[in-house]
């Protein structure tokens, strides 16, 4: 799965897509805001925020479901997807809605394998 995060390396399109994500980012309703948009043959297909959900057992705590694997589940299953595989840009805002890094952690890397993406852009 390949990545670009160094804006130079953008084409149009990117741009184009990483702008979506970033405005979608400035919707969500958590502290860190971030933003994904999923992208099959330079068409959207699923877009999403993060967002906080508790966890029944330990209402005290937040947790969050991060806007790469919310945007990825409104494909569907993983079965149901391959062989297609999908651009997905994921973005991040900060206080004063300006683009800060976004690198996927370990485990949106892993559903985004999951639900064969073939290339990640985000913001730095």
């Amino acid at each position: 799965m390949a990545s670009k995060e160094n804006w130079s390396e953008l084409s149009n399109g990117d741009t184009h897509f990483l702008s979506i994500a970033i405005a979608t980012a400035k919707t969500s309703g958590c502290r860190q805001k971030h933003g994904a948009v999923v992208v099959l043959n330079g068409n959207i297909v699923a877009q999403a925020t993060n967002v906080n959900k508790n966890n029944p057992r330990n209402v005290a705590r937040n947790f969050s479901v991060h806007a790469e694997v919310a945007a990825l589940r409104r494909l569907g299953l993983p079965s149901d997807l391959r062989p297609p595989k999908y651009v997905l840009y994921v973005a991040r805002v900060n206080a004063h809605d300006e683009p800060v890094l976004s690198r996927p952690c370990n485990n949106c890397w892993g559903v985004m394998a999951i639900y064969n993406v073939k290339e990640v852009v985000y913001t730095t």
